[in-house]
């Protein structure tokens, strides 16, 4: 398992977007602790799946999993929602024989399911936008990371 864990920017990812309503000029931020204070991407133990995690300013707390369509889990924050880790089965990916997948098929398919996640009903954890927001964030800045393969 990887143990080295990405810094990620607060800047980079939490840009501040403007608008305005009757002339009155709003920048909205996401909630720093929201945003992820660090990540990590790893193929797990076995190499049959794809494990991507976030660390956050606000520390640990206790986590549910969270099953998902397609070979998906969540691992989600038990008071805050927030998600702490998304598990992608080597099945997920298949394409012929062959298991080699690159980084940014992985994120785009995190990404999809994110949001896929996101708007799905669920009656014991609450969304949190802002969360799901400076995810996708973070997985667009790496997206130019070195590929990686299944073996």
């Amino acid at each position: 398992m990887n143990d080295t864990w990405n810094e990620v920017s607060q800047k980079e990812i939490n840009r501040p977007k403007s608008s305005s309503k009757q002339g009155v000029k709003v920048k909205i931020l996401i909630s720093p602790l929201d945003v992820p204070s660090a990540s990590r991407i790893d193929v797990g133990d076995d190499a049959s799946e794809f494990i991507i995690e976030f660390k956050y300013l606000s520390g640990t707390e206790p986590k549910l999993t969270i099953p998902h369509e397609d070979g998906v889990t969540f691992s989600i924050g038990k008071n805050s929602g927030k998600i702490y880790k998304v598990t992608l089965t080597k099945s997920h990916f298949r394409t012929s024989d062959s298991y080699k997948i690159d980084l940014s098929e992985v994120l785009r398919v995190a990404k999809s399911e994110i949001s896929e996640y996101g708007q799905t009903p669920r009656r014991r954890m609450p969304v949190r936008i802002g969360n799901i927001a400076a995810i996708q964030n973070v997985l667009n800045g790496q997206m130019t990371q070195p590929n990686y393969s299944f073996c």
